[in-house]
């Protein structure tokens, strides 16, 4: 028997507003807004570390930008 881990996505909880403000802090509008500036910086991040070699470690769960930033903006909530 398996148990997996629930995993929080972005996608679950934008279309419930006063979820996504519980989670967040933030609404819908605002949270796009951010996500613009959060998809810059984690790019730049990525160009100036570079990335890993293909096959080193798992593969991410959280795949979209929007999932990083809704764990981390929950997180440190």
């Amino acid at each position: 028997m398996s148990i997996g881990m629930s995993i929080l996505k972005y996608k679950d909880a934008k279309g419930k507003s006063a979820a996504l403000i519980a989670m967040t802090s933030l609404n819908r509008n605002e949270f796009e807004k951010l996500c613009i500036y959060f998809c810059d910086a984690w790019n730049a991040k990525i160009e100036s570390e570079g990335r890993y070699p293909s096959g080193c470690g798992r593969k991410p769960r959280l795949t979209t930008m929007e999932d990083k930033l809704f764990f981390i903006l929950f997180y440190l909530k």
